[in-house]
């Protein structure tokens, strides 16, 4: 039997680096510029700044600021519809938004609980 197939919104994303508020109150991730040692340390030496900062638009902000770790895509959806209003395309737009943010290890994105949905007697 194939494995069962798991939707995007119902997985519960966890962010993995930090933020800063903007002058304009949107969100400004703050990222590692390297993974090794060895380039941090490089970078040091020649004065690299180690952290890259990622100023999100609107909607990224939004996204941001409902990831707590706990709630699906679904309710961080939820969560951002209450805040923008309607939004055309939102679904696809956290879709990609989350999917780039975990392709450069600065989101995690895990699996709902199977427990919740199994009956105890």
């Amino acid at each position: 039997m194939p494995p069962a197939t798991i939707d995007l919104l119902d997985m519960i994303p966890r962010r993995l680096v930090g933020h800063v508020p903007g002058d304009d109150g949107l969100v400004i991730v703050v990222a590692p510029r390297f993974k090794s040692d060895f380039w941090r340390e490089f970078a040091r030496r020649f004065g690299i700044k180690p952290f890259v900062h990622v100023r999100l638009d609107r909607i990224g902000s939004a996204a941001w600021q409902a990831i707590d770790g706990q709630r699906t895509l679904r309710e961080v959806v939820t969560v951002m519809e209450g805040e923008l209003g309607p939004t055309p395309e939102l679904h696809e737009r956290l879709a990609r938004f989350v999917l780039d943010l975990r392709r450069n290890d600065l989101l995690a994105l895990a699996e709902p609980s199977r427990e919740a949905s199994t009956d105890s007697g």
